[in-house]
This record gives structure tokens, sequence and C-alpha cells, in this order.
């Protein structure tokens, strides 16, 4: 009997959609970025199969008794997820999209959230409040790793590791021109993420890490013509606790000599939490912004 494959493994274009159909299955395309003149923040992440309370309890319904519900798909729950920090100020907001008005094609969105990648590489990202263009340092084919083990498959697919970028940001009371640095990579998994994750980018001069921590810690370092891949046993560290009893590192320690210490944390909720930390890597300075997920909180009481 033939089988619907879960997600298209190959994909040609640098944002193309893998067209993931597993059950409780997930697509995101992320962009974060930073610039420094201004202290200014920014994170922007399209979902297909947002982690939502809803679509991770109906997963696990489905799992438990597949004959008795029906299955969710991740294109039943498309998401925009935006972040700002400027001027001491956080704002943070999803907007759940109908199915219908999102359509990952190559990665152009319709309607007021989308980003546009043009034929010499820049990417135009578009949302209410935020205009900005990121142009990559180089061109390069995108790296790929798998992360995590077991049945279900995560991916990370890293696709513009270091980016110029201009534009400006106009939310409430925050009004900035930008020009600073970025980064860029895509998610894509055959199930939800339920184990706690730490992931973040540190943001130097002529170079940005994008690290992320679930059970072992994988490192893109990326520089103005060259990217490295790392992968290391998971951050060992004395931990905070929010309010809400989330959890987020004293010091972050990488193999490749970078050392994120001072948290600050930014934002808080039940099942998460935003931090910025200070940055050294090699005697050169910056600014880490890293999120804490607490995926499985939402799924209870059925976990």
């Amino acid at each position: 009997m033939p089988s619907l494959p879960l997600f298209e493994a190959l994909v040609t274009t640098a944002d193309g959609p893998h067209h993931v159909r597993a059950p409780g299955g997930y697509e995101t395309w992320r962009f974060a970025a930073h610039d420094p003149a201004t202290k200014t923040w920014l994170s922007v992440s399209f979902f297909q199969g947002y982690p939502s309370r809803r679509y991770l309890r109906r997963y696990f319904r489905f799992r438990n008794r597949p004959t008795r519900f029906a299955p969710p798909l991740p294109a039943e729950y498309s998401a925009v997820q935006i972040s700002v920090y400027a001027g001491e100020r956080f704002v943070t907001s999803t907007l759940h999209l109908r199915t219908a008005d999102f359509v990952a094609k190559a990665g152009i969105l319709p309607g007021p959230h989308q980003f546009d990648r043009r034929s010499d590489r820049t990417i135009h990202l578009i949302a209410p409040g935020i205009d900005l263009m990121f142009h990559p340092r180089y061109s390069r084919d995108p790296l790929e790793m798998t992360l995590g083990s077991g049945r279900a498959s995560h991916r990370w697919r890293l696709t513009d590791g270091l980016c110029d970028v201009s534009g400006g940001i106009e939310i409430g009371k925050i009004k900035v021109g930008f020009d600073g640095r970025g980064f860029h990579d895509q998610l894509f998994g055959s199930e939800p993420i339920l184990r706690d994750l730490l992931q973040g980018q540190l943001f130097l001069k002529d170079k940005v890490l994008g690290f992320y921590t679930q059970g072992v810690t994988h490192i893109a370092t990326f520089g103005n013509e060259s990217a490295l891949i790392e992968t290391e046993p998971a951050v060992g560290a004395s931990w905070f606790p929010t309010r809400w009893g989330v959890f987020y590192p004293r010091v972050i320690r990488l193999s490749n000599g970078a050392v994120l210490d001072r948290p600050r944390l930014l934002h808080s909720t039940w099942c998460g939490a935003r931090v910025m930390y200070l940055g050294n890597c090699s005697g050169e300075h910056g600014l880490a912004f890293c999120e804490i997920i607490a995926p499985r909180r939402k799924a209870w009481p059925l976990l």
C-alpha cells in the first residue's frame, strides 16, 4: 500500500516550503536582526504548524486515539510571531492566519505579512510596522542538519547566516530606522517539538553565531565568507527561574570560546522566555538574544 511522505526532503529553492503533511508537524521561516546603534532587536517567524495549545492538544488526542480523532495538520495552524526590543521596550505578538491567507511558495506569502526573495538573493521582509531588506553577505547553498534523535525528524536549514539589514520599524511607541546585521533560517519537523529547548543568536561586528540546544547543542558560525557548523554536549549551567517557573541559564559557554553572561529577562510566559545576554567571542563583544521554550506545558494535562 503506497504511503504519503511526511514532507518533501528535496527543495531546490532557498526558502522553498517542504510541505509538511505529518500530523503535529511544522515548518518555520525565521528572521532575526540587531542594530547596535539604536539598540534594537527584532525577530519575525512565519509558521505552518504553530505550536499553539489547541494544536498540541489535538495532536495528543489523535496520537492516543487515531481512529477516533481527525489528524491535525500544519496547514491548519498558520501564524506570524513578531518580537521587537527597542528603547527599553519589548513588544511581542502572535497573529493567527487563515489557511487561505498562508500560501508558502518559494518563500512568498500574500497579505500584510510576507517575505520575498529577489533574484539578487535580497529578501524583503514586510509585517505591520516593519519594512526591512535582508542583504546576504555572500551567496552559497543552504546548509542543513538533523536535530535530536528518535523517530521524529527535526531539521535545521541555514539559508542566510549573515546579512546586512536596513529599513525601518514603527510599532506603537517604537519608531526607529534600522541599519544592522541579520540572520535567517528554517526549521521543520514531522512532529511537534516536545522537549524544552534553548535557541538564539549572538551578533558580532562581522559574524553571527546561531545555536540550538535540545539534548545536544548545535552551533552555526557565519562570517563574511565562511560558515562552520559544530555539535557539542548540551549547555551546562546554573539556571534562574522566571516567575512562571521557566528556567534560563545564568551563563552559556560554547565550545568555540563564546561566553554569554549577565542575562536580562525581556519577557516571560508560562511556557517560555526571551532573554538578552552580553556575549564575548575571542575578545569581541556583542549581544545575544535567546528564547527558552517549554512546549510540554501547552499540552497539559494530556502529558
